[in-house]
């Protein structure tokens, strides 16, 4: 019994320190350098941009503090989708995961507020002054970042929520290769958001044309990573669990 409970509070250290992962990774890359990744954070980054196209929407409001209750609002939805399709064991471990990870996200915009902080971390400590250069260093990074935190989940059994529960069903059922099913669930969010980006940013249509480019190339080059991550680490078991 005593083995057991040790190995419970090892497995859920476990589970939060890779969640924890993955809240900086939203907090600070998704939100704070709007680079969209696709999942429930793109999601929530690409309605904000919408919202903002609209003059009577106040331009001033916290997108952050916006972007995190809109993905809290999508978590909740992913999980009735979760629940038809897993039942309550698999959404009892799961809402777990999504509360951490949303409060999370909440906690670092109170406490810090500046989710801006990598971005200005690279152009004033690190020296890299093109935005195109910091875009495509860091989709590589959150590639790698959310790729091993995720699959560390997955393979305890548990998802984050959100598109994750989606990708879980494509996975399961019909057996589709993990990088086709993100750049299904994810590659219409990224291009959509990632026009939105550089409208914003760019000056002329050339710089918006080729920032639009750089970020669609970097988003899904990350989602590649993530992909392929993900199948090489988690591809046994769910063999296992299809059986």
């Amino acid at each position: 019994m005593i083995i057991l409970k040790k190995n419970n509070i090892y497995k859920w250290l476990f589970l939060l320190v890779n969640d924890f992962i993955l809240i900086l990774t939203i907090y600070f890359i998704t939100f704070g350098m709007e680079i969209n990744l696709g999942g429930i954070d793109g999601l929530s980054l690409f309605t904000t941009q919408i919202l903002k196209l609209f003059p009577f929407i106040d331009q001033k409001i916290n997108n952050t503090e916006i972007q995190i209750y809109f993905m809290f609002f999508y978590h909740i939805l992913s999980l009735f989708l979760g629940y038809k399709f897993f039942g309550r064991d698999f959404i009892f471990k799961t809402t777990l995961l999504v509360l951490v990870l949303n409060i999370g996200c909440f906690v670092l915009e109170q406490k810090i507020g500046k989710s801006s902080l990598l971005k200005t971390f690279l152009i004033d400590y690190i020296g890299i002054k093109c935005d195109f250069i910091n875009v495509i260093i860091i989709s590589i990074l959150s590639g790698f970042l959310i790729g091993y935190a995720l699959s560390n989940i997955y393979n305890c059994g548990y998802t984050t929520g959100g598109l994750d529960i989606i990708q879980k069903i494509l996975k399961k059922y019909y057996r589709i290769n993990f990088i086709i099913i993100l750049f299904l669930t994810d590659g219409v969010i990224i291009c959509f958001s990632s026009f939105l980006t550089s409208l914003e940013y760019g000056t002329n249509i050339s710089k918006i044309l080729i920032s639009i480019l750089v970020r669609i190339f970097s988003s899904f080059l990350s989602l590649f990573i993530v992909g392929f991550i993900m199948e090489k680490r988690i591809l046994k078991v769910y063999e296992i669990i299809s059986k």
